[in-house]
């Protein structure tokens, strides 16, 4: 009996642990959640990249290092992967701290692919100044984005900006040369020497100078009718040189020679003529015939004229007993054996124009 009450209660305790246990579908039985244990798995990273920006560099055209308005320059760096694992979908991301920034343009998405250990890419990023930038400082963030997490450390560079300044594109300064005694004859080959300067405050690009005559009977003899320049900075000086020459047949008392300017805009540049009289001593007419810049520069005018030939000084005092005999030989080639065309000197005879008139104004002056 004893036995038989002892399998009773172990059976019964059996009961009770099934139906607590069991999962009964139905509306009016109470829903049992059972939980079940997971498995998880953790994928070990042995080999991984790591990225670097190195090397920055900061490059314009100008060389000013400024951003100036109508300007490209170039952001550079070194990406390199010094770690042992490949750095996967690499993305280079510019941006610019101050986003109320205006003026700039540049590509803010750069896509890499991928980087292998080692490896080291060369960056470009070009940025281009617009005509409706100003004076500031552009703040760019550059970063280097991994697909795994693997970033570089971000890079800030600091560039200054600056708002347009107008070109102003224009003949400094021109001098004839002749042959023989020096005075402009028809027939005779007529040297031109011209200074083009950029005067204004900002830089000009594809500047060019074409050189016109415009009468009849009066030709170019050189091989130069047409300079081109693709850049000119502020204050910058061109020299070139052209010839011509006015037949028997030419009808007018002087040859003008028209020297037509022109830059990129095609608004900073102005048109000269040059004037050359029949007759006289090498002297050159200046005619501007178009173009209104602001006289807002501090840019010294460029001229074929050194100091000493300017504001010669004055003296009343007269000598009538002194002479001075002034020699000034261009050309050596043609009259002595043995000599090569550097021996000659060009505007030698200018030069002693120049010296004449320093004694007229200078009697104290002594004979040379």
């Amino acid at each position: 009996m004893k036995y038989i009450t002892f399998f009773s209660a172990f059976f019964l305790l059996f009961q009770y642990s099934y139906a607590q246990n069991k999962e009964v579908i139905s509306g009016k039985s109470n829903v049992k959640h059972i939980s079940v244990k997971q498995k998880t798995s953790t994928k070990s990273v042995k080999l991984f990249p790591d990225l670097s920006i190195k090397d920055q560099v900061f490059t314009d055209e100008n060389k000013n290092n400024i951003i100036d308005a109508n300007e490209t320059t170039n952001i550079k760096f070194k990406i390199e992967n010094s770690g042992k694992g490949e750095a996967q979908d690499v993305q280079v991301k510019v941006s610019l701290n101050d986003n109320n920034i205006q003026g700039l343009y540049f590509n803010p998405v750069i896509n890499l692919g991928n980087i292998q250990p080692g490896e080291i890419k060369d960056i470009t990023v070009a940025v281009t100044g617009e005509m409706n930038i100003r004076d500031g400082m552009a703040e760019f963030k550059i970063e280097v984005l991994e697909k795994t997490g693997f970033d570089a450390f971000p890079v800030e560079m600091k560039i200054l900006t600056r708002k347009f300044e107008a070109p102003k594109i224009v003949v400094a300064d021109a001098v004839f040369s002749v042959e023989d005694d020096g005075k402009i004859e028809l027939n005779k080959n007529i040297k031109l020497k011209i200074l083009i300067q950029n005067q204004g405050r900002g830089d000009a690009k594809n500047v060019e100078a074409e050189f016109k005559l415009l009468n009849e009977n009066s030709f170019l003899t050189g091989e130069i009718d047409k300079v081109s320049y693709d850049f000119m900075a502020s204050g910058d000086v061109m020299e070139t040189d052209i010839e011509f020459i006015a037949t028997r047949r030419y009808a007018y008392d002087n040859i003008p020679v028209k020297v037509e300017l022109s830059e990129s805009f095609n608004k900073y540049a102005k048109d000269t003529m040059l004037i050359a009289k029949l007759g006289d001593v090498t002297k050159v007419e200046v005619v501007t015939i178009d173009g209104k810049i602001k006289k807002d520069t501090i840019i010294k005018k460029a001229s074929l004229l050194s100091d000493v030939d300017r504001n010669i000084p004055v003296n009343d005092l007269k000598y009538p007993n002194r002479y001075a005999l002034i020699i000034g030989n261009e050309d050596y080639t043609s009259r002595q054996r043995g000599t090569n065309a550097e021996s000659n000197v060009i505007f030698a005879r200018n030069d002693a124009r120049i010296f004449k008139e320093l004694c007229h104004k200078n009697p104290r002056c002594k004979r040379r």
